[in-house]
């Protein structure tokens, strides 16, 4: 990490790196939002400066980087200059500062909008049964699929798609597929979803010794 985390509103950004001479010839240059996401990313070799360009859909805050320390000593300058910026009016009003990668042939990712989903990395349970929210972002797909999953207990699942509801009746241990067309030209998705009852790992197998009370587990994927 050369620079941030920034906290910046969502929008189009151009991030450029200059440095000192020349980059090594095999290191690479990004953007991320964590470790495992990187929204924008050149491939060496380098040119000086490197120009980086990335969408952030979703308020949260990214860094810059390069891929080993000789090339980080060389770095002399970075800016980070706005393309475009989303209306004050038109943006998430909870950002987010847990973001994970979503699976599928399309690499997009979610970000936790609340403290009602347990994250575990690109799959979450919601906790209890409460309603659980995270913020998609589609990098270009055209379907979501949502995987559910409920424990022994069943029971009824509440879904909003941004703003399109849906109310399922699940059997105990069932698992089941939905398909969700993305309209074309959508960057984000905001995805609700909770459980009518709940369970206790430990309380049904007692191998485990998880505590947690969890609803319904959801893996989301784009394609």
């Amino acid at each position: 990490m050369l620079e941030g985390p920034f906290e910046l509103p969502e929008g189009r950004y151009s991030a450029r790196i200059w440095f000192a001479g020349q980059a090594d010839p095999s290191a690479d240059a990004f953007v991320g939002l964590t470790d495992k996401v990187l929204i924008a990313r050149a491939d060496a070799p380098l040119t000086n400066p490197v120009a980086l360009s990335f969408d952030l859909p979703i308020r949260t805050p990214a860094f810059v980087g390069v891929g080993d320390e000789a090339t980080a000593r060389a770095v002399r300058q970075i800016d980070i200059a706005p393309d475009v910026i989303v209306p004050k009016s038109l943006r998430d009003s909870h950002g987010s500062h847990v973001v994970e990668p979503v699976g599928g042939a399309v690499p997009g990712f979610m970000a936790y909008s609340d403290g009602s989903t347990y994250p575990e990395n690109g799959v979450f349970w919601t906790r209890d049964t409460e309603k659980g929210t995270v913020v998609i972002a589609t990098a270009g797909a055209s379907t979501l699929r949502l995987v559910l999953h409920v424990g022994p207990t069943g029971g009824p699942v509440a879904l909003d798609i941004s703003g399109r509801t849906l109310n399922l009746d699940l059997k105990p241990d069932e698992t089941r597929e939905l398909t969700f067309p993305i309209p074309s030209g959508t960057k984000r998705l905001t995805v609700s979803v909770k459980a009518g009852q709940s369970f206790r790992p430990s309380d049904v197998d007692p191998r485990s010794d998880d505590q947690r009370r969890l609803g319904c587990q959801v893996r989301p994927l784009l394609s």
